[in-house]
């Protein structure tokens, strides 16, 4: 397949935001993927709830920069959210808690529904940097996290939450032969991923491949993630300015924009925001934000 990659150009793969987005609303791409990172887990069918179509309609393209995060429920009801991260803000697990309590209190219990009720959840995060301060890698591909007893690590909680980080800069050599192709695709490594290891495996790459080259090749979309590049360059110097790190302002309007899709209103989010980022950034600053976002 014809592909723009080292042609001149800026290239934008898969972990750009908004090729992540496009990439995973394809449904048999994102399937795939849920399935060969939770191999013991049947995933017969998967759907996008709510609002989440509007990643895949033309007309829509606008409203993506606010909408950075996938979320599927499969056929039992499990809900998953994939989410790219390529800017280590050393709060990982923390974003990753706070995510999880948003998406709680807007999808998985519907009001006079016991606790019993609650849907499973899955938080999915593809990150490009390592979560500790190791030489490159040293660390896992994969991490996959539930709730156990500190005590007793066959004590589980079952509270129906799980987290699983794909780290790119991970330890390939002794990642599952599943996620070999995965992270080559996160590094860009085009060239592995000819030849791969089952027909169905190979026919998704390709698909991938070939979403990611047509986007690159479509001067629409090629606006539309300049368009957004420009906006985070531009909260950065916002940052900058106001001696704020960068990364945190980027992380604050993402929630701001985030809980704003999910319905939760700004004062909630601001009292929420005012409450964690206090160390670092003041309450008129956050309002500021809220203004910009």
């Amino acid at each position: 397949m014809e592909e723009t990659h080292g042609k001149g150009r800026q290239w934008y793969g898969f972990t750009e935001d908004q090729v992540f987005g496009e990439v995973m609303s394809d449904r048999e791409i994102c399937k795939y993927i849920l399935q060969m990172l939770l191999p013991d887990r049947v995933i017969d069918e998967i759907y996008y709830p709510l609002k989440q179509k509007e990643i895949k309609d033309p007309s829509h393209r606008h409203e993506k920069d606010v909408r950075l995060d996938i979320l599927v429920e499969d056929n039992h009801h499990n809900l998953y959210d994939l989410e790219m991260q390529t800017t280590d803000k050393r709060d990982l697990g923390k974003m990753l808690r706070y995510y999880g309590s948003q998406l709680d209190q807007r999808y998985t219990l519907k009001k006079g529904d016991t606790y019993k009720n609650l849907q499973n959840l899955t938080l999915i995060t593809f990150c490009t940097f390592d979560l500790k301060e190791q030489d490159y890698g040293v660390e896992p591909v994969k991490r996959w996290y539930r709730s156990y007893g500190v005590k007793d690590r066959m004590d589980e909680l079952n509270d129906g939450k799980e987290e699983i980080i794909i780290n790119s800069k991970g330890n390939i050599v002794t990642a599952e032969e599943a996620l070999v192709p995965l992270v080559n695709l996160m590094e860009d490594r085009y060239y592995l991923l000819n030849n791969l290891a089952d027909d169905t495996q190979q026919r998704i790459y390709n698909k991938i491949r070939q979403k990611i080259t047509e986007m690159n090749a479509d001067p629409v979309w090629r606006d539309t993630i300049m368009d957004y590049e420009t906006k985070l360059a531009e909260e950065r110097e916002y940052g900058e300015e106001k001696g704020i790190l960068s990364a945190t302002v980027n992380a604050i309007k993402k929630i701001i924009r985030r809980n704003r899709s999910y319905g939760v209103s700004d004062s909630k989010t601001l009292e929420d925001l005012t409450e964690d980022y206090h160390d670092s950034v003041s309450r008129d600053q956050i309002e500021q934000m809220m203004k910009e976002a």
